[in-house]
């Protein structure tokens, strides 16, 4: 967690969408004075219950939490051998090939370096060996994990459920994300999907996508500790022989890129760049330091520069209902990118969806705006527009009918859509420039003053309002001449 007092002013004024609740990962609990061990044991018993499911197709009990919390620790620990064996073998292999020059001025650094890769070397192979490895001793109740293995066996989680049940979910539904949302909300899951995204409880990305990579090899290591020899009739050891048989994906952004997809605030279409990504997007956002940076990442727009961010900041001239009596017309993107287009009379806006996990993850992007990213800040400088455009639920409405608006929030009366919108953007801080954005914003401004020069749009409200009551006089005077002509 962040010891800025930024960061900690936007912690104290919305606790609950960066504080984790369900899912609490090892980062959060280094970081977070209010955290103990314990709440990491708690949550680790609900990680191992879900990872024993996803293997053994059977919920954990209280009889059986102890073998979950005692197999997933296995996972991890090999898990953890496998990586570092293969880091220090690339470790020697540089040494090998480094210039003589290089090689002699680090000559006890690569001593140091070999002679740990022996060490895991030997213990790669050691565990690799055709003999069953020892059945392990059952951790005892609440006992808590090294530090050291407690990020594999969070990533473990992420990786062998928590990612492939949300990929399965969106297939399902053929991609409809109100529909994962309902699943999700009637298995009383939504905290968890909250925590997942949650700025001070990410994961680094390396260690995720190395477990990825590894967890097939690690779940083969393990069943030796399960053997079916041992155990004929173990249907924990059957379980596990049968899993780690199963064929598992090599490509991590097969279940980032729905992470993404869902996790985004703003729609998007089958021809976004997250469904068809090009090989340098692919590439770099893999090469993020977690999750949450992958999100931003995915949703910035791709032909903007650093170069852009900076200038002046151009505020959009009236909110929405009065944009549109000027003659500006909304039309929502659906790329899933922060990319704002003014184009006379349109004003182009990605669709912002309103859903239940939409302030926690806006929230935390724009810490992470605020925090790490030096350039860029396109998710704060979106609410920021969007708070000028969303005054009254008359505006609602109207961003509401074009389409801009929208998700299960975005059902009611409006009133939902603009506290949300007020309560996001209570955490952006000013000025925030985006040239981007800003040049469309000026454009739209000088089409708006353009048309209020006009007296018949400048004074349309009262023109309306007198056309009404010079209309409804006329009639009430016929209806008058009628009644008296007939009387008479």
């Amino acid at each position: 967690m962040s010891t800025t007092r930024a960061y900690q002013r936007m912690r104290a004024e919305s606790r609950n969408e960066f504080e984790p609740k369900s899912i609490i990962f090892a980062p959060a609990i280094k970081a977070n004075d209010n955290f103990t061990p314990t709440d990491w044991v708690d949550s680790f018993a609900l990680r191992a219950g879900a990872v024993y499911h996803a293997i053994t197709k059977k919920p954990a009990t209280s009889k059986t939490i102890s073998e979950a919390k005692e197999l997933l620790t296995n996972i991890a620990e090999n898990c953890r051998d496998l990586i570092l064996a293969k880091h220090s073998a690339a470790a020697a292999a540089a040494a090998a090939e480094a210039p003589p020059e290089a090689a002699a001025a680090e000559a006890p650094r690569a001593a140091a370096a070999a002679a740990a890769a022996a060490t895991e070397t030997a213990t790669a192979a050691a565990a690799a060996a055709p003999e069953p490895a020892p059945t392990p001793t059952p951790a005892a109740e609440g006992e808590m994990i090294s530090d050291e293995l407690s990020e594999y066996a969070d990533a473990i989680y992420l990786v062998l459920v928590f990612l492939p049940d949300l990929k399965k979910l969106i297939e399902d539904s053929k991609a409809v994300r109100e529909a994962v949302d309902k699943f999700y909300e009637l298995n009383g899951r939504q905290e968890i999907i909250r925590d997942i995204v949650k700025y001070e409880n990410q994961l680094p990305l390396s260690t995720i996508t190395g477990v990825f990579k590894f967890v097939g090899k690690a779940i083969e290591k393990t069943k030796n500790a399960y053997s079916l020899d041992k155990n004929p009739i173990d249907p924990l050891a059957e379980s596990i022989d049968k899993y780690s048989k199963r064929s598992f994906s090599k490509d991590f952004y097969e279940l980032l890129h729905p992470f993404c997809w869902y996790y985004s605030p703003f729609s998007s279409s089958s021809s976004s760049k997250l469904k068809n990504p090009d090989t340098k997007f692919k590439r770099e956002i893999l090469q993020k330091n977690n999750l949450l940076e992958c999100l931003h990442y995915s949703i910035r727009p791709d032909t903007t520069t650093d170069e852009e961010v900076g200038g002046k900041v151009c505020h959009i001239p009236a909110a929405a209902k009065k944009l549109r009596r000027s003659g500006i017309r909304f039309l929502p993107r659906e790329e899933g990118t922060m990319r704002i287009k003014f184009e006379e009379p349109y004003l182009h806006i990605p669709a912002l969806v309103c859903d239940f996990k939409l302030e926690t993850v806006a929230k935390n992007l724009m810490a992470w705006e605020k925090l790490k990213c030096e350039g860029q800040k396109p998710v704060t400088r979106y609410f920021q527009l969007m708070n000028e455009l969303v005054q009254d639920v008359r505006d609602v409405r109207v961003m509401r009918k074009a389409g801009v608006l929208r998700g299960a929030a975005a059902k009611g009366r409006g009133l939902e859509e603009l506290a949300l919108v007020k309560r996001v953007d209570g955490n952006a801080y000013y000025p925030s420039v985006y040239l981007a954005v800003d040049g469309e914003v000026d454009k739209a401004r000088k089409f708006y003053d353009k048309r209020m020069k006009s007296f018949l749009v400048r004074n349309h409200p009262t023109l309306v309002w007198v056309s009404s009551v010079a209309a409804a006089s006329v009639i009430a005077t016929a209806i008058y001449a009628s009644r008296r002509k007939g009387v008479n």
